[in-house]
């Protein structure tokens, strides 16, 4: 395969990518929920109306979704190896069209992302987030994240 695919999650997704996942993701993930890779990766399949895998050659690089915060209000996340990084063109191209397809079902998406993280930062810059205030003592790990939203 010499592109990405991508199909909604099964469960031994997240077995497979926890192992990979990048280190900023693991940092971030442990930062703001104490959570490991494969339990925030599990919680997030669960959670998720709809849980995508993006898959290379190799497996997954990759999954996300959407969890419910509020009446009409969802998270967006993404857990990612470094193949993201890999195939980070062809990645970045279609992600706004996979964000647009979790999105539907949401009047207004809103999160987190770690401030360090700035591979994440950038993607969602570029998928166009608008980046609402940063909390310099966010989550179990009291570290600077920022809330954004994303219009998709």
């Amino acid at each position: 395969m010499n592109r990405l695919d991508v199909s909604p999650s099964i469960t031994i997704d997240a077995f497979r990518l926890a192992p990979v996942l990048r280190q900023a993701d693991r940092e971030e993930v442990m930062a703001a929920s104490g959570k490991g890779p494969l339990e925030a990766l599990q919680i997030g399949f669960r959670e998720s109306l709809a849980p995508y895998t993006i898959l290379d050659d190799d497996g997954p690089i990759a999954m996300f979704g959407v969890t419910r915060v509020a009446s009409g209000v969802g998270a967006p996340w993404l857990l990612g190896s470094d193949g993201i990084v890999t195939h980070w063109r062809e990645f970045a191209r279609r992600s706004r069209a996979e964000m647009e397809r979790v999105a539907r079902p949401w009047a207004r998406l809103t999160n987190y992302v770690a401030d360090a993280n700035t591979l994440h930062r950038r993607w969602l810059e570029w998928l166009g987030a608008d980046f609402i205030e940063l909390d310099p003592h966010y989550g179990v790990g009291r570290q600077p994240f920022w809330r954004f939203e994303l219009r998709v």
